[in-house]
């Protein structure tokens, strides 16, 4: 009697479990192989096979929606089975068994726990899920740029300031006259740190076209031929700034050329349109399963000739009055693991700051950036911090004109625990040649930067953090 009653109990046990009850957890477990065993000392073994082993996981975890409440908006599924049937069919049925487990130990599915299962976090598996990187879905985002993985598992973002190949100046008499390529004005150990970032970033702040005449009450105008666009290749270049005071200098056939120019190139940009949707859409690149997207604007004319960018009418992204754009850098947050602000701003060759860069950039931290990026003032301005984020009011000159001037290029690193670093490279520009600094020269632009830095430190490597309080 004793033994057919356990034999009863098994029975009734495996009835249990079929009717998708937790009752066997470490039972359902060992469905990572071919079928799953109910061992007894009283029965024969009840082979339960992988199909409904992997039924019962499914239900399971369905049941357990609150558990991805936390990534649920950002995925955007309409329903967690959905999601879940969508993650076996892309991924295998260990990832549903690597859920339950996260499940089983009580644990919320965060976007890090999706992105050690998948290689992608929340906002990039959501771009996946939702067909956003897919050329052949309806819902496929071109601003969307999935690089994958880098073999260390970290990601190295250069950014720089002020550029221009505009003809009839220097810089091009020189890039012309010697004959080397871009090697011709920018030292090859520069070149070849540019090159070594999975993503480069700089200002664009010429026009590329043939086309318009100058703005004749303007000062300065710079246009380039259309080729010079290949100049960017050549640094290694992968995203501009076209959200500057010197994109429309010479009216709106150049602009929009310039637009053409750089798209039938490949290289991205950003700040700048058609409209005002083209113009304020920011770039997002997926590295390593992290999302970033790189947000640009300008407020750098007294006297504004470049258009803000309109429902049907081309220009650039605006923040002289900070709402609009503070707007889309809160939207940016909505979908990505990092936001870097690009912004056109300040007095020209002069370290002091204008209020509206320092009010500026607290609003852009407030809504969302992670760091602040400033160009446009032609001379190196000062670091600071604000919440723990990031401030670089300006980068100065890069390869723009003849002067003799401290400059640099910003490297920003995520490492593989998604956290922000960052180390400043110094560079000086002279006879319009950009030389990697050594030596010296090295040593005194970091202590230049510390004179006019605050509540940062800057060590003798360059690396940059957020000053102990």
């Amino acid at each position: 009697m004793r033994k057919a009653a356990k034999i009863s109990i098994l029975f009734l046990l495996v009835a249990v479990i079929l009717c998708g009850c937790d009752a066997q957890p470490a039972a359902v477990h060992t469905a990572r192989t071919e079928t799953l065993p109910f061992v007894s000392d009283y029965a024969e073994p009840v082979q339960l096979s992988k199909p409904e082993a992997v039924e019962l996981v499914k239900t399971k975890l369905t049941k357990n929606a609150s558990k991805f409440i936390p990534v649920s908006e950002i995925l955007g599924y309409q329903d967690l089975k959905t999601f879940i049937d969508w993650l076996e069919q892309k991924y295998g049925i260990n990832i549903l068994f690597a859920l339950e487990d996260v499940v089983d130990a009580n644990e919320e599915v965060t976007s890090e726990a999706l992105r050690a299962l998948t290689g992608y976090g929340a906002y990039a598996l959501s771009d996946l899920f939702n067909g956003r990187l897919d050329p052949d879905s309806e819902n496929y985002n071109k601003n969307i740029i999935d690089l994958g993985k880098t073999d260390d598992g970290i990601a190295e973002i250069g950014f720089v300031g002020d550029v221009s190949f505009a003809e009839g100046y220097s810089i091009m008499y020189k890039y012309d006259r010697a004959k080397k390529g871009v090697e011709g004005i920018l030292d090859k150990r520069v070149i070849d740190i540019m090159k070594s970032m999975d993503i480069m970033v700089a200002n664009n702040e010429f026009t590329l076209s043939e086309r318009g005449s100058p703005i004749p009450t303007k000062e300065y105008t710079f246009r380039g031929k259309p080729e010079r666009v290949s100049i960017w290749h050549e640094m290694g270049v992968d995203l501009v700034s076209l959200a500057n005071n010197h994109s429309y200098d010479y009216g709106l056939e150049s602009f929009l050329d310039t637009l053409d120019t750089l798209d039938g190139a490949g290289i991205r940009r950003m700040g700048a349109g058609r409209n005002i949707d083209e113009a304020d859409d920011p770039i997002y690149y997926i590295v390593n399963g992290y999302k970033i997207a790189f947000c640009a604007a300008t407020r750098a004319e007294k006297r504004v000739f470049t258009p803000k960018a309109g429902e049907n009418t081309p220009g650039v992204m605006y923040t002289y009055d900070t709402t609009d754009f503070c707007a889309e850098i809160a939207e940016a947050k909505k979908q990505s693991d990092f936001v870097v602000v690009y912004v056109h701003w300040g007095y020209e060759y002069t370290t002091m700051l204008e209020s509206a860069q320092v009010k500026g950039a607290k609003a852009f931290i407030d809504s969302g950036a992670d760091v602040v990026i400033g160009v446009h003032a032609h001379i190196l301005q000062g670091i600071d911090s604000y919440k723990g984020k990031m401030i670089f009011y300006n980068l100065g000159n890069f390869i723009f004109n003849n002067k003799s001037i401290a400059t640099g290029i910003l490297k920003l690193v995520i490492d593989a625990d998604g956290k922000l670093n960052y180390r400043f490279i110094p560079c000086y520009q002279e006879n319009c040649f950009t030389r990697l600094s050594v030596g010296e020269e090295y040593y005194s632009i970091l202590e230049l930067l510390r004179s006019i830095s605050s509540n940062v430190v800057i060590w003798d490597n360059g690396d940059v953090t957020v000053k102990a309080k």
